[in-house]
């Protein structure tokens, strides 16, 4: 499990977002390879854009668990993927207490002052921890 949870976090330093890192490692473990993996998960960094919204980490976990549970088609059933989405957001609420970017990092990225601050402390100090979160639990669900 820290394998993959420091293989997030890699990414994560090395400069990709919180959702592209997510998505990423989780599709790399998977064995789902494709070239738009991590660019579908681009837009949703910084809480959808960097507009405060929710948080990346959460968005690129529930991308993953669409590739676990999600279907190909119309006639397929949802309820499973919708379900693991549903108990994945109940856990990390109980665990961080909001899915919002803003209210979990405390910063608005758009700032200057925002900016310095996610590099000086609340890229480790905060969302860190939220990605490797995010990829523990996903992990946790998956069919064994």
């Amino acid at each position: 499990m820290s394998e993959i949870q420091d293989y997030a976090q890699s990414l994560f330093d090395g400069g990709l977002n919180c959702a592209e890192s997510t998505i990423a490692s989780l599709s790399k473990f998977l064995g789902v390879e494709s070239d738009l993996i991590p660019k579908i998960a681009t837009g949703f960094g910084g809480g959808f854009s960097r507009t405060k919204s929710v948080c990346g980490a959460v968005t690129g976990a529930i991308m993953s668990l669409g590739l676990l549970f999600g279907r190909n088609q119309a006639q397929e059933r949802k309820e499973t993927c919708y379900g693991k989405t549903q108990e994945f957001i109940t856990s990390f609420l109980e665990t961080f207490g909001s899915l919002n970017c803003f209210e979990l990092s405390g910063i608005d990225f758009n700032t200057p002052e925002g900016a310095r601050l996610y590099k000086e402390k609340v890229h480790n100090e905060c969302c860190v921890k939220l990605v490797r979160f995010a990829v523990e639990r996903v992990l946790s669900m998956r069919p064994e």
